[in-house]
């Protein structure tokens, strides 16, 4: 997990933003994007090379063990892989192709699911688990590669330069370098002051909690296409369709964290097996930062459509601070885990309050309801629900989870028959017309 957080930062070096600007101007310049992706994959493919080639001889210079060094190459190649999957993630979401983008992510949790059982059944090193995320990450590109070859659309050349991207790149990249310090430095911080099994508990926690979070950041991140085209529209437009957007991440984020809620001790066990029960711990702690991420993801995600950069920048590197704040009070404490769990929902809270009131301040008067109150008041009931849960059996509250959390989708109007109807024929369409290019 150390491996996996050192070599995470230097993705900032390999992406270099560019995935926020293709995000941009392939929702408001489709017929370019087969142009532009070739010039975002050469950026990328240069940066990455080069930040590979230096942190490769850096570890056989630095890192005496074999074992080590094998284990941090691999690391490595999994940054390189999975930064590359960030860039065809980001056309995903430039062509609002939001369900293909979790359809390649939800084939890489299955996938390393699956690798990691073999390896419990076959026994093996942290550089074999570490092959396991290596692994997961070249299926999902490939998976993501595939279907993006249906997706863009090459009909008309960009007259973007590289220059242009590097430099338009340069807010995203600075944004995206505090967000991956901030996630990253909590497994540091443990990896440096509590026992390594704590370390392989908090990082198992984290890891199936990104595994799910991708659920609220895929909405607040599908609405940059529409609110990016809204700000020329009018503001009552821009209103409407910010508070839509917030509504159903949150709504997402309460039902996803709820479920979590109640069956993190099962799923940890089967999982990761009886060893690493107390990640159920961390992980009912860390789920509720959920909620309040959704709600500054997507109000970080309107700010950067309106072209308020500087403002997300400042305000991911102020939760940042206070995160690190955090970590350095309780790294060194007996419930470091447990503290290094709850500093995320108080990053993830005062960037939901900093970025909320930036984006009230952006757009004065009064929001359209669109069902917030009933997405709050819900939550609440739902949340309720998963605490009962917690002091039943599995086979008992799976069901009642699964029953509650529908009527929660339906009662909130987060998931109705229509929107499945209106789904359902869009990607039909956009199918059909990938056969007709």
């Amino acid at each position: 997990m150390q491996a996996l957080a050192v070599t995470g930062i230097l993705r900032i070096v390999m992406g270099l933003g560019t995935g926020g600007v293709a995000v941009r101007e392939v929702s408001q310049r489709r017929r370019e994007g087969g142009s532009f992706f070739r010039k975002v994959a050469t950026v990328n493919g240069v940066s990455t090379a080069l930040v590979a080639a230096v942190a490769t001889a850096i570890a056989y210079a630095t890192v005496g063990d074999r074992t080590r060094l094998t284990l941090w190459v691999v690391c490595l190649g999994f940054v390189a892989s999975d930064s590359f999957c960030d860039v065809l993630a980001s056309f995903f979401r430039g062509y609002e192709r939001m369900e293909l983008e979790a359809v390649v992510l939800v084939v890489e949790r299955i996938a390393f699911v699956a690798c990691v059982g073999g390896l419990m059944a076959l026994g093996g090193n942290a550089a074999a688990g570490a092959a396991c995320y290596l692994f997961a990450s070249l299926l999902r590109a490939g998976a993501s590669g595939c279907f993006l070859a249906r997706t863009l659309n090459p009909q008309r050349s960009s007259a973007r330069s590289v220059m242009w991207l590097l430099k338009e790149a340069a807010p995203f990249a600075a944004r995206k370098g505090l967000s991956v310090v901030l996630t990253r430095a909590p497994i540091i911080a443990l990896a440096r002051y509590q026992a390594r099994l704590q370390v392989g508990r908090y990082g198992a926690a984290e890891r199936l909690f990104e595994g799910s979070y991708f659920l609220p950041l895929a909405i607040a991140a599908s609405a940059y296409p529409s609110l990016s085209r809204a700000k020329t529209v009018g503001i009552d437009e821009m209103r409407s369709q910010f508070s839509t957007a917030l509504a159903t991440a949150l709504g997402v984020g309460i039902a996803v964290a709820t479920t979590w809620f109640a069956l993190a001790k099962p799923a940890v066990a089967v999982i990761y097996g009886g060893e690493f029960a107390p990640t159920a711990l961390y992980l009912t702690i860390l789920v509720w930062a959920m909620p309040v991420m959704a709600i500054g993801l997507t109000c970080s995600v309107f700010l950067a459509a309106v072209d308020r950069q500087a403002t997300v920048t400042l305000i991911v590197g102020f939760s940042a601070a206070v995160q690190a704040a955090v970590c350095v009070l309780v790294a060194r404490q007996e419930w470091g885990g447990v503290g290094i769990c709850l500093s995320w929902i108080g990053s993830y809270a005062v960037m939901a309050v900093a970025s909320y009131r930036a984006v009230r301040r952006f757009l004065p008067g009064p929001f359209p309801p669109n069902n917030l109150a009933r997405v709050v008041l819900g939550g609440l009931a739902l949340a309720g629900v998963g605490v009962v849960c917690r002091y039943l059996s599995a086979a008992a509250a799976l069901p009642l989870l699964l029953v509650s959390t529908s009527l929660y989708a339906l009662w909130a109007d987060l998931a109705t028959p229509r929107t499945f109807r209106a789904l359902v024929a869009a990607w039909r369409r956009d199918l059909q017309a990938g056969d007709e290019r």
